[in-house]
């Protein structure tokens, strides 16, 4: 199971286009032997998590070159929702 660490460093993997990630994220088998029963859109069965590719597939959806949809503003924007996340989770655990 991925954690927000992971997730940081799959969107920021050094040489590695970010639309590239982010296909690789339309059809990574999160669960190979289809054992949660995952549908795609289409109703169709799948082994990668439905929420992941939903979202990949907006990312790669959104706008082209030079607008605030680039392929690198993407990028920030996902590792700034991550951060968004884990700060507070660090912060609790410290806390408790």
């Amino acid at each position: 199971m991925a954690n927000l660490a992971d997730l940081a460093g799959l969107f920021t993997r050094p040489g590695v286009d970010f639309r590239e990630t982010l296909n690789e994220m339309l059809s990574h088998p999160h669960d190979p032997d289809c054992r949660y029963n995952w549908r795609n859109l289409r109703g169709l069965r799948t082994s990668t998590h439905p929420v992941v590719s939903e979202k990949a597939q907006e990312m790669l959806d959104q706008g082209g070159q030079g607008t605030l949809g680039s392929p690198l503003h993407r990028e920030d924007r996902a590792v700034h929702s991550i951060a968004t996340h884990w700060w507070p989770a660090i912060l609790r655990r410290a806390i408790l």
